[in-house]
Order: structure tokens, then sequence, then C-alpha cells
């Protein structure tokens, strides 16, 4: 496979699984597909590619539909997020252009609107990409040393205030009262 000329990959000649076979893909690093019938709508890279579709923040919004997972291996992940955003912009998926339905509030809207992925964050604070993942549904509120609360801050290009107002729409799901 030809990883510097990303619009000739062919996602339809690659290993896939349906959603609901995910418990089946392997534990590896890769750059993975959303296919619908012969259409590409999203795209992503991971370094675990079994453990991501165990709780992809996309699942909710697949599961009604017909879909399978497609990936190859790519061990080098210093090439990952260069080599998704080439991979994104030749096939332009639905799901990576803001073809959802539901728009994302509170700290996932802060994240996205600076293409972030939860990974990102992580690394940047030190912290478990499943930490990101519990602020941005609800589950718990972020808990950060003073340097990471401004790593934050920058990151997603806010003031105190807007992350302040993400942090309880997360936590109420979406509705605040402002």
């Amino acid at each position: 496979m030809n990883l510097s000329k990303p619009e000739f990959i062919n996602p339809l000649a690659l290993p896939a699984l349906p959603l609901l076979k995910r418990y089946k893909l392997p534990n590896l690093p890769a750059i993975y597909f959303v296919l619908e019938e012969q259409t590409v709508i999203y795209i992503g890279r991971t370094v675990s590619l079994l453990q991501r579709w165990m709780s992809h923040h996309h699942l909710k919004h697949l599961q009604d539909r017909d879909v399978r997972i497609a990936w190859f291996q790519c061990d080098n992940l210093d090439a990952h997020s260069t080599l998704e955003a080439q991979l994104i912009k030749a096939f332009k998926p639905e799901l990576n252009t803001g073809g959802i339905s539901t728009p994302f509030t509170g700290l996932t809207a802060l994240r996205e609107r600076k293409e972030l992925k939860t990974v990102d964050v992580a690394c940047h604070l030190g912290i478990a990409e499943s930490t990101v993942r519990n602020w941005e549904h609800g589950r718990t509120i972020p808990k950060l040393r003073l340097d990471q609360f401004g790593e934050l801050l920058r990151l997603y290009g806010c003031k105190f205030e807007e992350l302040e107002q993400a942090m309880k729409e997360s936590m109420t799901g979406g509705e605040t009262s402002a």
C-alpha cells in the first residue's frame, strides 16, 4: 500500500468487519474507515482499533446504519495525524465534515472546534484519554492542576468563562440556563 499517495488507498479492498462484530477487530494501531455500502462516511486513527470501537463517540449515530469498519495497520504513530488528515481531504467523509445530525456541545464542541482528538488533549495534559471522554459525557468534572488548567484553556483557545459554560453543558447534556 502506497501511504505517500493516500488518495490511492482503496478502503473497499481493505479487511473489514460489520459494526455489530466490532468486538472481533484486531488490537493494533490503525487508520480506519467507516463504510456504508461503497461510501466512506468516516475516517479515524487509533493506537488500538479494538479498544477504540468498544466505545467510539459515533457508535450511537451508527448503530442503526448498515456500516462496516475497514482498516489498515499503521505502526508509525507519528504519521497517524497527517495521514488521517490527507485521507479526510481526499475522501471528504460526511461524519468528518460536519454531517452529524446532532451538533456537539460542551467540552466536545470546544475540542472539535480546534480539530483535536481526545487522545491529543489527554497527551497534552498527561492524563488518560478515558478521563477526557468522561468529562465530555458529563460523567466526571475536570480536576486539574493549575498548569494543566492553563494548558486546557490554551488547547481549546478559550477563556475561563467559555470553559465553565462548556463544562455545564457537558454535565447537563447541552441544556443549560445562561
